[in-house]
């Protein structure tokens, strides 16, 4: 986004695999720039500058990922749009395509029977935090993106095994309230109303072979159910890149977990399959994952600090030099 907004943007959205970011203005209308690839059938093209979205008025935040986006109003009402040949714009969908007509599915479970605080998106699903905290899931899940969430819905997945995708919304299994849900790629976590983190799908880090026809490696690669995360106390938020994930602690210190090739748990050595403290020392206020990356907003002086991969200056330190722990993000000169 080169030219500035003539409004303020009171939330964002971003997607992992495509050069997309939507945001919601002050007047609660989602506007977006780039381009939203549609499963490889073609583009819904935002272009260069920032382009209102039609219909989606009455916003309150955007989760956005490979194909599709989904909208929370402020009424509580999901509206999702895009193509998606695996079920996975949830409810109220709205097709924006006309090269993939097939993906045109739309799915029931979300609204208007049931309220949602929020959405969050991955390669091909979507869950959705209700406002009684439970989540529901919907979209691919065959690893374990759904968090065991099974739908009465007619399964019509276009090319996909019906086992492996469901266009209705469910709820992931264990029946737990939360309050704060991330997700990315192929996993997805979420905070319980008393500060556990549960997560599901394939572990961040875990070896996987072609997204769209296999499973995990192993068994153990995928996590069927919500499943707790050990974390030596209670957290606030977590949030999930493609290969990692990274929680706030209520003290305001980060961990994390999943693959470290670009330095992602915010220090040296390699994967770690537990969380590990972020190095530094430092406290923080709220953490944003992106796919490679985290950053997040340090207590007190309201710092940007942000860790791992920076082939495109992501970090923001100046360098294309990957770190292993916070950096400052500096101003241009």
């Amino acid at each position: 986004m080169t030219a500035p907004a003539p409004f303020t943007f009171l939330a964002m959205g971003k997607t992992d695999l495509s050069s997309t970011g939507c945001g919601v203005s002050d007047a609660a209308q989602i506007y977006c720039w780039g381009a939203l690839e549609l499963d490889g059938t073609g583009q819904l093209a935002f272009g260069t500058g920032i382009t209102a979205l039609a219909g989606a008025s009455s916003a309150s935040s955007v989760s956005i990922d490979q194909g599709h986006l989904c909208v929370t109003r402020t009424d509580h009402a999901v509206r999702c749009y895009g193509a998606f040949s695996g079920g996975g714009r949830g409810t109220d969908s709205v097709d924006l395509s006309t090269v993939n007509p097939d993906a045109n599915l739309v799915a029931n479970g979300l609204s208007p029977a049931q309220s949602v605080f929020g959405t969050a998106q991955g390669r091909m699903f979507g869950c959705a935090l209700r406002t009684d905290s439970l989540v529901a899931c919907w979209g691919t899940r065959h690893r374990g993106q759904l968090g065991g969430a099974i739908a009465d819905s007619v399964q019509n997945c276009t090319g996909y095994a019906p086992q492996w995708c469901q266009p209705g919304a469910a709820l992931v299994t264990g029946g737990q309230k939360y309050r704060q849900l991330s997700a990315s790629f192929d996993h997805a976590c979420a905070v319980r109303i008393g500060g556990t983190v549960d997560c599901w799908g394939r572990r961040p880090g875990a070896a996987a072979g072609a997204w769209e026809t296999t499973g995990c490696t192993t068994a153990a690669d995928c996590v069927q159910a919500p499943t707790a995360v050990t974390l030596p106390s209670a957290a606030v938020r977590v949030v999930v890149g493609r290969e990692h994930a990274c929680a706030l602690l209520a003290t305001g210190a980060a961990y994390c977990w999943g693959d470290n090739s670009s330095g992602q748990l915010g220090r040296p050595g390699g994967a770690s399959t537990t969380p590990v403290a972020v190095n530094g020392g430092f406290v923080f206020i709220t953490l944003s994952a992106g796919t490679f990356h985290t950053c997040g907003i340090e207590l007190g002086s309201g710092a940007i600090g942000c860790w791992g991969n920076n082939e495109s200056g992501q970090l923001g330190d100046g360098t294309l030099v990957n770190k292993d722990r916070p950096v400052a993000v500096v101003a241009a000169e």
